[in-house]
């Protein structure tokens, strides 16, 4: 959520919706820094890639810097890495919590919903693994062990689908600012096929919501031509 929170504070004007949204991303972080103090001390953390880097400052004098589909390509950038490695993990991670959830929603469509999900996430992971592959970069492991066999639905399938829908939204925001980020051409372009599946993913998402009367409508403007077209004044 600290995208997303982050953007808001931002965005907001009045004193005290920024307090509330400073308090969210510090509330965020706490939560953070417990959890990735506990799996450290596990021994379960994750860590990103160790690489090699240049020992020099040097600057870019050639176009096939963003070569990416013909020719000889150049080796990934470090932002290029730690980008990659962090979407097969938050993939693995939404994978497995999809998992979850699909052994637990009540309603097929949701289900089916879910396993479009899975999918995506699962077609995401192989594309990113074959860029970091090629490059001889560790491929982050995998989650799986936290998917347990129960049945038992911890939440409703309306909660099911907003926590999908959120997730959803933060994916979009990490592509985009993935694509800020990324210079070479095959990158970039994977990015923003992406990009494009999980905004439709989104929308799916979004009608069935719309058609089980599980969306709440956000404020919107007042309609000026309904107002100007009404008979009576």
């Amino acid at each position: 959520m600290l995208p997303l929170n982050s953007l808001n504070q931002v965005l907001a004007a009045r004193s005290d919706v920024r307090e509330f949204y400073t308090e969210c991303n510090q509330a965020s972080i706490r939560l953070h820094k417990k959890v990735s103090d506990t799996l450290l001390k596990k021994g379960l953390y994750i860590r990103a890639p160790y690489i090699e880097i240049s020992k020099e400052v040097d600057f870019v004098k050639k176009q096939n810097f963003l070569r990416g589909f013909l020719g000889e390509k150049r080796p990934l950038l470090v932002q290029e890495v730690s980008m990659l490695s962090h979407a097969i993990n938050l993939n693995y991670l939404g994978k497995y919590l999809l998992m979850g959830f699909k052994q637990t929603a009540r309603s097929r469509q949701v289900r089916a919903y879910i396993d479009w999900g899975i999918n995506t996430a699962s077609k995401i992971i192989d594309s990113f693994s074959t860029i970091l592959n090629h490059e001889n970069v560790p491929i982050p492991t995998y989650w799986d062990n936290m998917v347990t066999d129960s049945t038992v639905p911890p939440f409703s399938d309306k909660l099911i689908m907003f926590h999908l829908v959120m997730l959803n939204s933060g994916g979009a925001l990490i592509y985009g600012s993935g694509l800020t980020n990324s210079f070479r051409h095959d990158i970039t372009v994977e990015l923003a096929e992406i990009t494009a599946s999980v905004i439709n993913y989104f929308e799916d998402g979004v009608n069935i919501m719309i058609d089980n009367g599980w969306m709440e409508e956000p404020p919107r403007l007042v309609d000026r031509r309904e107002l100007i077209n009404k008979t009576e004044h």
